[in-house]
């Protein structure tokens, strides 16, 4: 006698898994925008407003995504 196992691969239910996809994407997209802001903010500073502060222009990505992003 043959016995045939039907499983479900996947826990979650299909809309359960689209609503974490659609929540991880938008909360990526704020972040991103955040640090696009933060960017220009710091880029739109003058050579000596970055010195004041104690940046250099070169360091500017990298502040923008630990501020972001941590890290």
């Amino acid at each position: 006698m043959a016995h045939v196992n039907v499983s479900n691969s996947f826990d979650v239910p299909f809309f359960d898994r689209l609503k974490g996809y659609v929540d991880r994407l938008q909360e990526a997209r704020a972040l991103r925008r955040m640090y696009k802001e933060t960017y220009a903010e710091l880029d739109a500073l003058t050579e000596r407003e970055l010195s004041d502060i104690g940046i250099g222009r070169g360091e500017i990505a990298r502040i923008a995504s630990e501020h972001v992003y941590g890290g």
